[in-house]
């Protein structure tokens, strides 16, 4: 039986779970980072890929995706950003 796939809300990427970064939300609070996906809540996931940050950013996927009452804040943003550029990827993946 093959692993459940999800959805990243930056580009539509589908891909296994341990491809993503998963993101949840308790009662559209803002959002935190799950990397063990164990926390309960409405979930995001997002590709390990510097353009999907941005993009997912830009399109306030996460708003949408988590139906979030508040726009993210820039704290959150500088965490995603930074998240991404501790992964070690390139730019241009």
């Amino acid at each position: 039986m093959s692993a459940p796939l999800r959805t990243c809300i930056g580009c539509g990427h589908k891909a296994p779970r341990d491809e993503f970064w998963r993101f949840k939300s308790k009662s559209g609070a803002a959002p935190v980072f799950d990397p063990g996906d164990r926390e309960t809540g409405r979930g995001a996931s997002l590709c390990k890929r510097p353009l999907c940050v941005e993009k997912a950013i830009t399109r306030r996927a996460f708003e949408r995706a988590l139906k979030l009452k508040q726009p993210l804040s820039s704290g959150f943003k500088d965490q995603l950003r930074q998240l991404n550029a501790e992964s070690g990827l390139k730019a241009n993946s």
